[in-house]
């Protein structure tokens, strides 16, 4: 059942572990899965739960506070933080086994320094920047970062990794990515630095770079059935994330009657309107030419969003309380993530970033 709530947001957990088994089928390697940004409106907890009963291995976030918030929630699993951490979080970070990435010089000395003071050694993950341009040093310097890192002594190499750029958009450039990334572990492994886990595959990479694979690979919007490459996989992802509300009111209006803020929609005679107790301020973004579904029909919505409420032009009447699906299906009518990306000319995670106010309900098939 639903929350005593206007709207909320249904996550199918039994997706999640559906989606962790047919990537694993896939790539037949440990499978990291990212939960950043509450799981990309999932729910870090939940999904990365549902991720590690299905077998998954490795749990990613940005920052450390994701990490400290699924370490006091009971997860023991190894937690990658991808964006890093100022120094001040370090020694908290060493002292709750989050490993972190070392992705400059500069990075290691306050890594070391951070672990002296935690009475630990720092687990971490260098970090390679082979075309992204973002974190990481440059392939050639692999070698003296690992060094510098092994001589202060308190800090454990226990992964390599970067990230792609361009994979399933320019072939030649991720096949130039994974080049430069196999020599620069080729120039730890001759030296003898063999770091435990090598990962170069994101979800794109998971679909389109099989070269990429290594012994990890990086689950992030695939694992929630998002994106174009959902169904690029043998059989098709499960999609987790409905965005459901009750309608709240309904009537017919005379003519030219001026529906929201500024009039942008005027009704014809006899027109019946609805409003729906989502908005801007929810998450749901305010441009025009997105529809909702009732009674398994798609309705557009009309009039300029408020922050909490919506319009929709209706076919009739419906009585208080009739369901609306923003996101999911109902009936034989879908509307996806994709179509509001699209439509808000936005990224698919967009619609999953619901802001916290609106409940999750966890089910299972």
């Amino acid at each position: 059942m639903p929350p005593p709530c206007p709207t909320w947001i249904e996550i199918n957990l039994s997706a999640i572990e559906d989606n962790t088994r047919l990537i694993a089928e896939k790539v037949k390697v440990p499978l990291l899965a990212v939960v950043k940004d509450d799981g990309y409106g999932h729910g870090a907890l939940e999904t990365g739960q549902a991720f590690l009963r299905a077998g998954g291995t490795w749990l990613a976030v940005v920052r450390c506070a994701e990490g400290y918030e699924l370490r006091q929630n009971g997860i023991l699993a190894p937690i990658l933080v991808f964006g890093g951490a100022v120094p001040d979080e370090m020694e908290d970070a060493i002292g709750q086994d989050l490993t972190l990435p070392l992705y400059s010089f500069e990075c290691a000395e306050m890594i070391a320094a951070r672990a002296v003071a935690a009475g630990k050694k720092a687990l971490v993950h260098l970090k390679i920047d082979t075309g992204m341009g973002r974190y990481g040093v440059f392939p050639e310097e692999t070698l003296a970062l690992a060094r510098r890192a092994l001589e202060l002594g308190w800090i454990k190499i226990d992964g390599l990794f970067s990230h792609f750029a361009l994979a399933g958009d320019d072939a030649a450039f991720s096949a130039l990515q994974i080049r430069r990334f196999k020599e620069a572990l080729a120039s730890l492994q001759q030296n003898n630095i063999s770091p435990r886990w090598v990962h170069l595959a994101n979800s794109s990479g998971i679909v389109h770079e099989p070269d990429s694979y290594f012994n990890l690979v990086r689950a992030g919007g695939i694992l929630y059935g998002l994106g174009s490459d959902r169904d690029a996989l043998s059989a098709p992802l499960r999609r987790p994330f409905s965005w459901k509300a009750r309608l709240m009111d309904c009537k017919a209006y005379p003519a030219d009657w001026g529906i929201g803020y500024m009039h942008d929609y005027k009704t014809r005679q006899g027109e019946v309107v609805g409003v729906v107790p989502v908005g801007h301020g929810d998450g749901y973004r305010r441009v025009p030419g997105t529809f909702v579904l009732i009674d398994g029909q798609r309705v557009p919505v009309v009039g300029r969003i408020c922050m909490d409420q919506l319009m929709i032009s209706l076919p009739k009447r419906y009585p208080i309380g009739q369901e609306v699906v923003l996101v999911g299906s109902q009936g034989s009518q879908s509307i996806h993530p994709e179509e509001l990306r699209n439509t808000w000319k936005s990224t698919y995670s967009g619609v999953t970033l619901v802001h916290p106010r609106v409940p999750r309900v966890y089910l299972r098939d």
